[in-house]
């Protein structure tokens, strides 16, 4: 299989945020198998049943209704071979994010056509060498495929110096050399 070339650049358009959004429909029906707190509505939509209202009858309205904190993120596209794989969300506080860490990765996502050809690895490396301090990046518990994922790319990025909490579900290291910085 030929070497794919992964590029992750900053969702700083129009165009680039609706590929983001786009794509966060397929996310959040994927995390939908894990998460019992994601139900498929009348519609056919995936949506997170903690939150209240008319429920999105439309793509648009079920990005919306489930976006929530993520327009304090910072959104980014993933690509392979210039065609957009995926997106990482990357949470710098201060909502939802603890309170001795810099950087969370709220969500990341690669479609299953670039799964498993290193599009991901890239990405998250890419991901974590832009921004330094200490970072944090979660799982669902039963999202065993992410889990092993995460550690596996955390493991390799910090050479094993990292800590695993909550059953392996959850990463925290420290990439920044003794600078921390927040954006």
């Amino acid at each position: 299989m030929a070497a794919v070339k992964v590029d992750v650049r900053e969702a700083a358009s129009d165009a680039e945020e609706a590929i983001v959004r786009n794509l966060f429909s397929y996310y959040f029906e994927a995390m939908s198998e894990y998460d019992p707190g994601i139900a498929i509505n009348a519609y056919g939509l995936p949506v997170w049943t903690g939150f209240t209202g008319p429920t999105p009858r439309t793509h648009d309205e079920a990005v919306t209704f489930n976006w929530w904190i993520r327009d304090s993120c910072r959104r980014f596209l993933i690509y392979a071979d210039d065609t957009p794989a995926g997106f990482v969300i990357v949470n710098s506080g201060p909502h939802f994010i603890a309170p001795d860490v810099d950087f969370d990765v709220q969500d990341f996502f690669v479609l299953a056509k670039f799964r498993r050809r290193g599009v991901g690895e890239a990405a998250a490396r890419a991901i974590f060498d832009r921004f330094r301090g200490w970072w944090e990046v979660v799982q669902l518990a039963r999202n065993a495929p992410a889990i092993a994922f995460w550690n596996g790319v955390v493991g390799a990025y910090t050479g094993g110096d990292y800590e695993t909490l909550d059953a392996g579900a959850r990463q925290r290291f420290r990439n920044d050399e003794g600078e921390t910085t927040r954006d």
